[in-house]
């Protein structure tokens, strides 16, 4: 609606949303970023275009092992168990076949590079 917004902040060690907000200015190009990002039928024809990134399941774990252990605290135990319940029967049920609504698939098994290839994003960010 070209309004600026108060986004939610996350806390991933309590698994809620915090008290806190971040701003977010209008601006004339938005980037949504997320898993989930095609799954709502709402918000599809609000993007003028679309990537899916198709990454492998091992490729995905492995990021997600190593992102949760050092950056979330979280054991790896308790990340395998997340992964086996959740995680992977979710994506497997809803997110990889949101990608038939993306405008470009893009397949990887090479996550980093392919963040790498676009320079001026971090793994991090993406």
């Amino acid at each position: 609606a070209g309004e600026d917004i108060l986004s939610p902040i996350y806390d991933f060690g309590t698994h809620t949303r915090t008290q806190e907000t971040r701003h977010v200015p209008a601006a004339e190009f938005v980037l949504v970023d997320g898993i989930m990002a095609l799954v709502h039928a709402d918000l599809r024809p609000v993007y003028s275009l679309s990537i899916f990134l198709r990454v492998d399941d091992e490729t995905r774990f492995r990021r997600r092992l190593k992102r949760d252990t050092e950056g979330r605290d979280r054991s790896e135990q308790s990340v395998i168990e997340q992964w086996n319940a959740t995680v992977l029967p979710f994506h497997h049920s809803d997110i990889e076949p949101s990608a038939e609504f993306a405008d470009f698939i893009v397949q990887t098994q090479d996550f980093d590079a392919l963040v790498d290839s676009f320079g001026y994003l971090t793994s991090s960010a993406v």
